[in-house]
């Protein structure tokens, strides 16, 4: 669970530089992505996504692959999510790209306090059923 909700906080924020990088640089996105991997600690589907560009992959169909191929730690509806930005960044305008970043970043956004609720409801669940297996051994060892 801590895992997912990591790197949905992540990917919030890899969308959110996206965005960034391309309101001030205009960037085909396969320049963006390569730009992204090198200045931070990138997600693993985004580094894929840039293998395959310098490769001379098109940008939609990297993404896609990547998304397919590289562990996220995500979810399918994450995924899902990742999947149809991908499609659209570098196939609409500007103005289109950016809404499609915004509603990526809001999607992802409230997969992301469902992800840190469950994790705080059942994080303390599964402790309490550790300690209590754990009692449980000692007995039957003992």
């Amino acid at each position: 669970m801590r895992v997912r909700t990591t790197r949905l906080e992540e990917t919030i924020g890899l969308v959110g530089m996206i965005a960034s990088d391309l309101r001030y640089t205009c960037a085909p996105m396969e320049n963006i992505v390569r730009r992204l991997t090198s200045v931070s600690d990138a997600l693993p589907f985004l580094t894929a996504c840039a293998e395959y560009t310098r490769k001379g992959e098109p940008f939609p169909n990297a993404w896609r692959q990547a998304l397919k191929e590289a562990p996220s730690g995500l979810d399918e509806e994450d995924i899902k999510i990742l999947r149809k930005l991908g499609l659209t960044l570098g196939a609409v305008d500007l103005d289109g790209a950016l809404s499609e970043l915004d509603y990526a970043k809001f999607a992802l956004g409230k997969r992301y306090e469902e992800a840190r609720e469950r994790q705080r409801k059942l994080g303390g669940l599964y402790r309490t059923l550790g300690v209590l297996a754990g009692f449980a051994i000692v007995i039957v060892l003992f």
